[in-house]
């Protein structure tokens, strides 16, 4: 934004500029949600409910290694879980 402003005119040297961030903008996601397993869940039923794909489990697993070894890992309610962000996952 800074590069714009000042290829307006860089000879001057006193430019400044006054920028606000809107608060009723939302904030933008976080990179991981922290996701507390409950009775009947599974790893597919999580990534279905967060990615919209339940195929998309291994992203859990591979976020929660230090838990989850594969799809066969037994996850309890109560654990909890990494997820990381939607766009992230598709991506990775």
């Amino acid at each position: 934004m800074w590069n714009q402003i000042k290829a307006v005119d860089s000879t001057f040297s006193d430019l400044t500029c006054d920028l606000t961030v809107e608060s009723s903008l939302p904030a933008p996601p976080p990179d991981e949600i922290v996701y507390t397993v409950v009775a009947g869940d599974s790893l597919w039923k999580i990534a279905q409910k967060f990615y919209g794909h339940g195929n998309m489990f291994n992203k859990i697993i591979e976020a929660n290694s230090d838990k989850l070894v594969d799809e066969n890992s037994v996850i309890h309610p109560g654990d909890q879980l990494r997820i990381p962000a939607a766009a992230q996952a598709a991506t990775s």
